[in-house]
């Protein structure tokens, strides 16, 4: 097992045959690898879920209704396709489309420019405004989803700027609070999910995932979950701090990708859990 962080390196080490099996394989060279009868390509469903995120107490951002905006300025559909090669499915809420603590009830955030239009003027930005959005240096997916969000954002009078930083300084930057807009995910390590979710609904442990947001609201809920053992209470109680940060929009609930691996043809026995991963023990090579 080697960790190689940047993209291209780490397929020209998987075409040379230094790597066996790749993780985190780059989604535009999905249909050149599916292509080749020297590879094979697997997916497998996570409970990952991908956000837009900011940091409200940026002054561009603070305002729920810009957060809004640029939910309805963005195009889910478009980041699935463009960005991932179909290999995701949207979601409506900041949990999985397999949890039972989903709140069902909520639609999320549609694509619709006049909205995002009329939300921008109420917040005072009616002439548009101008943000940065900081992602990973050589990741070409998080690359991919800034051009599609800078094009997408651009027709609603909103100017995206985007800065690359290695994972460590932006890690370090949105624990410091040092970004207006970013990219993060959250995936479930167990059937219950109220752990994971805790990030962002009780301040205190992530400081709202690295957004800065808090809801008094939301903690209490939490809170009061932690020790309800009726199943349909605590239910009700995720569903709405669910409805409270779909409102809040701290960070922009967008899809639940697959994991991808591409690995040479001798490569078999590979299984995946939904919680824990890849299986390692359960592969083999043929040689």
């Amino acid at each position: 097992m080697t960790v190689v962080a940047d993209d291209s390196t780490r397929l020209m080490e998987f075409q040379n045959g230094d790597i066996d099996l790749m993780m985190s394989t780059p989604r535009n060279n999905l249909p050149q690898l599916s292509a080749d009868s020297n590879y094979k390509v697997e997916a497998f469903d996570t409970v990952t879920v991908n956000y837009i995120g900011f940091n409200v107490e940026a002054e561009a951002v603070s305002s729920k209704e810009v957060r809004q905006a640029l939910a309805y300025a963005t195009n889910v559909d478009d980041l699935i396709v463009g960005a991932n090669q179909g290999y995701a499915q949207r979601v409506t809420t900041f949990t999985d489309n397999l949890d039972v603590l989903r709140n069902t009830g909520l639609e999320g955030y549609t694509h619709d420019v006049e909205k995002v239009k009329s939300l921008l003027a109420d917040a005072g930005y009616a002439d548009g405004l101008t943000l940065t959005l900081s992602i990973t240096s050589g990741n070409t997916t998080e690359a991919q989803i800034a051009a599609i969000l800078k094009e997408q954002w651009a027709q609603a009078g909103v100017t995206l700027e985007v800065t690359q930083y290695d994972a460590a300084t932006l890690t370090a930057m949105k624990k410091n609070g040092e970004y207006q807009v970013g990219l993060t995910n959250l995936g479930r390590t167990g059937p219950d999910s109220a752990l994971a979710l805790s990030f962002i609904v009780y301040n205190p442990i992530t400081n709202g995932m690295y957004t800065g947001w808090q809801n008094d609201e939301c903690e209490s809920l939490y809170l009061a979950s932690c020790s309800e053992l009726d199943v349909e209470k605590r239910a009700e109680m995720w569903a709405r701090m669910q409805e409270i940060e779909l409102d809040e929009a701290p960070l922009i609930p967008t899809y639940v990708n697959q994991d991808v691996y591409a690995m040479h043809s001798n490569v078999s026995g590979v299984q995946y859990n939904l919680f824990l991963g890849i299986l390692p023990y359960t592969m083999q090579k043929t040689v």
